[in-house]
């Protein structure tokens, strides 16, 4: 199983936010145990550490987290390609676009997201943590 993960998910496991940090967690240990193959784009890579570092951690800590994240999460690449492909998609939110664009390059089965309307027009079908879990 294939997923892109939101930056919505990401930031529920790392800020503890209830009552979705359970489910976030558990997604992301599936990746951390090989049981399941998670990405992530380069831009949320970006946004995960400027809103962790503003709201929720120290420097030192943002880049720890960074680093031990990316050691079980892969991150995909988003180019000039990409970016034109997104303005063709039928989606109100570009950087949404942007995430289905990548996770339909890799072959995702999902985007893992709790902004599941955002996602209506996407070529990758989106689910919600807790469905993601219920369907393995």
């Amino acid at each position: 199983m294939k997923i892109l993960i939101d930056t919505n998910v990401i930031l529920d496991m790392l800020a503890k936010r209830e009552p979705f940090f359970t489910s976030a967690a558990k997604v992301i240990f599936l990746s951390a145990e090989d049981k399941i193959e998670a990405y992530i784009t380069s831009n949320i890579v970006t946004d995960i550490y400027y809103i962790a570092r503003r709201h929720y951690m120290q420097e030192s800590e943002a880049r720890d987290m960074l680093h031990k994240l990316l050691k079980i999460i892969g991150v995909l690449d988003v180019g000039h390609k990409e970016c034109l492909k997104a303005l063709e998609l039928p989606m109100e939110d570009y950087e949404d676009a942007l995430l289905s664009v990548c996770a339909k390059r890799v072959n995702a089965d999902y985007i893992v997201t709790r902004d599941m309307e955002h996602f209506r027009n996407s070529p990758v079908p989106p689910i919600s943590p807790e469905n993601f879990l219920q369907n393995l």
